[in-house]
């Protein structure tokens, strides 16, 4: 079994999901290093150079990748939405968690530590214009949803494991 971690950026994907890998035994994946790794420079810097479609495609060979695989906590980018075929994938990859937190506390958390632009414009209007398109997406492919906008990492940890010892004793997103 797998658990995958969707949303937005800055909503703690990384984050959380090292911590839960670690206090489940499992092993932790994100999707955004397994793709520098793979093309051997920054995401901001490819993206600038190829733009936004390849840099969907290589995110979506990386899922692919991923299939098979199991006993993992996978961090995926917040844009992994953006292609409707990555729903299919990440479903089967094993039961996906959608991070999600109010626009504000993102905001915050993007002061705290900048992450490079999406689309090249200010976090504020990126945000804004971004993140209402995905939200669907997310609710589309999530099994179970955490708000961690008003959580701090440890009450964030322990809700988000206590999620997935639920999902594996319970059994309740068996796909």
């Amino acid at each position: 079994m797998n658990i995958i971690l969707v949303g937005y950026r800055a909503v703690g994907k990384s984050t959380l999901g090292k911590a839960l890998a670690e206090q489940l035994g499992m092993k932790f994946l994100d999707t955004d290093v397994l793709l520098c790794n793979q093309i051997g420079q920054d995401i901001e810097s490819y993206v600038r150079e190829n733009g936004w479609q390849a840099f969907r495609e290589l995110e979506c060979r990386v899922l692919q990748s991923l299939i098979g695989i199991d006993g993992h906590v996978i961090a995926t980018g917040g844009g992994v939405v953006d292609v409707i075929q990555n729903l299919e994938i990440l479903r089967s990859l094993g039961s996906v968690i959608w991070l999600k937190a109010p626009v504000n506390k993102i905001l915050e958390r993007l002061k705290q530590n900048p992450r490079p632009p999406l689309l090249f414009s200010g976090p504020e209007r990126e945000v804004k214009q971004v993140l209402p398109k995905r939200l669907p997406l997310y609710m589309k492919v999530a099994d179970l949803v955490l708000d961690t906008g008003d959580l701090d990492l440890n009450e964030a940890s322990k809700l988000l494991r206590l999620l997935v010892q639920d999902l594996i004793l319970g059994g309740v997103c068996a796909r």
